[in-house]
Order: C-alpha cells, then structure tokens, then sequence
C-alpha cells in the first residue's frame, strides 16, 4: 500500500502545514503558568548554570509546580520535555541581544513543530489507509483547528510531545516491514522519548510489541531478531535518561518526580495519586455533564473545570463511528488504537484531579477513525455527500 502525492497535492499539503504553522504561532504567548514554567525553568538552568536546580528561577513555578529535596529547589516536571527545548532555548540564548525574552520565544517553536509533525502524521496514516488525498486532507485540518491540538500547540507542556512521539510510533509500526531495523530502532526510539516525556507511556510498550508479534512484523523468536534486539537497547538507553536525571536531582532511582511536590501531597506514591473515582473520572474527561454548568458556560471553565472531549469536540462522536469500519478491515490496528486509548484515559480518570489535558496523548488515536466515514461520504451521490459534509461544517465551526 504504497502511495505517492502527486506535484500539485504535495504542494497544497505544504501550503496548509504552513498555514496551520502560523495559527499556532500566533496563537502562543510565551511561558503562560506553572506548568511550562517548570519545564522552562529546567531548560534554563540546565543551559545557562550547567545544573538541574532551578534556584534563580523560582518565578516560572510561581510557588506551585516545584520538588525540594533537602535545600534544593528543583522542577517537579518529566525532564524529558525540557531536554527537548535545549536546543531551541540555546538558539534564542546565543542571540539574546537580539530580544530580552527570545529564548521564551524559541522554546515555543517546539510543540509548534510537534503539533503540525501530528497533523501530519494524521494525513499520512489517513492517506495510507483510504488512499484519498483529499479526505485525508480534511481530517488532518478538522484535527488541527477543532480539537485541542491547537491549544496544545501553543504553550510547552508535556502533552502534545508525548502525543506525536506516541503516535509517531504506530504511524511507524502501521508501515513496518519484516526485517526493517531502522524503523524498528525509530519505533524503540521514540517509545522510550514518549516515556520520559509522561511517565505512563511506558505502558503502551508491550501493547506495540504485542501489535507487531500478531502482525508478524518481528520474530517470535526475537533473541534472533537483530532489529527488536538493537531496538531494545535503544529503549533502555533512551529511559534510562530519566533514571539517570531523576538520580542526579533527587539522590535516587525513581521515575515519580512530582512526590517531591510540597502542594500536592497525594502524589507521594502512585496508590494515592490514581485514588480518585474512575466512573466520575470518565465523565469529567469526555462529557462533564456531572457539572452541567461548565458544558453550557463555557466561559466559567478555566483551570480544571472544563467541558468534556465529545463537547469541545463533537466531530469526535463521528470517529467512534469511525471505529467500526476501522475494526472491520484492519483489526490488530483497531486493538492498538483502543488499548492505547483506554489505557490513557483509565489513569486520567483514577488521577485524584482530573483533567483534559492529562489524557491527550490518547487524542490522536481516538480521531483517527474518522477517515473511514469521511471515505465513506466521499463515495456518496453528490447531494447526499454535500448534505453530509455541510453538517460536519457546521459543527466543526461550533
């Protein structure tokens, strides 16, 4: 199933990867809160002092999402976020004569880049399953400018790069061939990134490799496997960074950073962090119709109160139906897709404090689907398929 783009969809593809480029860029604002403080404030202290304290730059966390250990001060975050803003924060450092603030400015280009590499990876993988150009360019729009990926985009948390390294890793093992050790190493790569960038990926692991043992991608025998066996050691290499940052700043072999966290004594340990209400969870991540005041006053959600996916997104409901004529064609993906999806969004409605934005990762995977029906439409008769696409229209415009 190999397709090419021809010259003039390669070109429209460009234009609208551009596009969406620049409404996330002017769309950000610098270092908004705590959270992108807290990985700022490791990126900063990492490059200009050369350490993982971040005594100097107590004002990105604003007194919240911090660690101490003894007398040190010290980000509460997955370090794997910050290691990826060095280099834009190095850039914006070495020309800081330019602009006061240009390394803020810098580090914003990577979830930007990461938010339209997502994009793009949704076209790809839509493309190579529907074969449709455009379809396929129209679910990649939809996604960037009605679901939360715009907004993701926009500041440095964690989550939109935890969501493109994750299913920057299935685009790949969808595309794997038997025997083809560069994208096994690619996929290791990015799984154990994905795992230092949120600490609950590492959980999709064995849902990957179990995909590709049942697609026959890899060996059973993988001892013999010369992919799996570089790939694996490219995983721990790459996990190990966080074993190795969280030694050096806490003096131990943990992978919880934020039990250091003064404000929030509940994530001491993962039994009382994932201690909340699972049922009550779900609803506040996908509907939140317990708290019918925030879905109908969208202006009163700020912070944790927020409206549920199906209601910020509604096209949503659509890639559900999206999962059935998914299911019947390619199967082991379908499993992939919703292990993955159920897996993430479980620990976000276990989470003592529930939010949106802790199971984004899981985003992509549940809109993928909708390419199915939108092929489906594409073949309709011509009234039928504009009736369709006008109410699709209409509620992504909402």
């Amino acid at each position: 199933m190999i397709q090419k783009l021809q010259k003039q969809q390669r070109t429209l593809l460009w234009v609208c990867l551009i596009f969406v480029s620049f409404v996330y860029f002017i769309s950000s604002a610098y270092i908004t809160n705590s959270n992108d403080g807290s990985h700022f404030a490791l990126t900063s202290a990492i490059v200009e002092k050369g350490t993982v304290e971040i005594a100097g730059y107590e004002e990105y966390v604003e007194g919240m999402d911090y660690a101490l250990q003894g007398n040190r001060i010290l980000s509460d975050r997955i370090p794997g976020t910050a290691f990826l803003a060095i280099p834009f924060f190095s850039i914006g450092h070495v020309f800081s004569f330019v602009h006061d603030n240009l390394s803020e400015i810098m580090v914003l280009f990577l979830p930007q880049l990461a938010g339209v590499l997502l994009v793009y990876l949704i076209f790809r993988l839509s493309f190579y399953f529907s074969k449709n150009f455009n379809v396929s360019l129209l679910s990649a729009l939809l996604f960037a400018f009605t679901t939360l990926v715009w907004f993701e985009s926009t500041h440095l948390f964690s989550h939109i790069l935890s969501a493109v390294t994750a299913f920057g890793a299935a685009y790949l093992c969808v595309k794997l061939k038997k025997g083809d050790t560069g994208k096994i190493i690619l996929v290791a790569a990015l799984l154990g990134l994905s795992s230092i960038i949120e600490i609950q990926n590492i959980l999709l692991v064995p849902a990957f490799l179990l995909y590709l043992f049942s697609r026959k991608k890899i060996d059973i025998k993988f001892w013999k496997d010369k992919g799996v066996m570089m790939g694996t050691l490219v995983f721990v290499a790459v996990y190990a960074i966080l074993i190795g940052y969280n030694y050096v700043a806490f003096s131990e072999f943990t992978i919880k950073s934020n039990k250091y966290n003064p404000n929030f004594i509940e994530e001491q340990a993962f039994s009382s962090s994932l201690s909340g209400n699972p049922i009550k969870g779900l609803d506040h991540l996908f509907t939140n119709f317990s708290e019918m005041h925030f879905v109908t006053t969208w202006a009163d959600g700020v912070r944790h109160n927020s409206p549920g996916y199906f209601i910020l997104s509604p096209l949503l409901l659509i890639s559900l139906v999206g999962f059935y004529f998914f299911s019947k064609q390619y199967s082991r993906e379908t499993e992939l897709f919703v292990y993955i999806i159920l897996v993430i969004s479980l620990i976000g409605a276990f989470h003592k404090t529930v939010i949106t934005r802790h199971v984004f990762t899981m985003l992509p995977f549940l809109w993928f689907p909708i390419i199915f029906v939108l092929d489906k439409i594409s073949h309709l008769d011509k009234r039928t398929r504009s009736v369709l696409l006008t109410g699709i229209s209409i509620v992504a415009v909402y």
